[in-house]
């Protein structure tokens, strides 16, 4: 993880993509802050190691793409909208290269 802090949300450095990395320490801080922090922006990876969630801003919508879903939004039955699907999967990849790196 790299030293940046925003109200005790950390930055995880991926090698699995260029957008934003954001660890919270709960899905429903993480909403919150989705909310409010210009820092964050859509497309930015969201993770929440201690509740099994991770995600991705859609727009105003922090989506959950593991089963495990939190505060965060899911998808309508299931399906992934085809302007999601890079974002989706991008999420999906930078959550198991960040459970890797920290021994999950």
């Amino acid at each position: 993880m790299s030293g940046l802090e925003i109200d005790g949300v950390t930055k995880f450095d991926s090698k699995e993509t260029t957008r934003n990395v954001w660890v919270f320490d709960s899905t429903g801080g993480g909403y919150d802050a989705t909310q409010v922090r210009d820092e964050i922006e859509d497309g930015d990876i969201l993770l929440v190691p201690s509740e099994n969630v991770a995600g991705y801003l859609y727009q105003a919508w922090p989506m959950a793409v593991t089963e495990d879903r939190g505060e965060f939004h899911g998808y309508a039955d299931g399906v992934v909208a085809d302007d999601m699907r890079v974002s989706h999967d991008t999420a999906v990849d930078v959550w198991k290269e960040y459970q890797a790196a920290n021994g999950r």
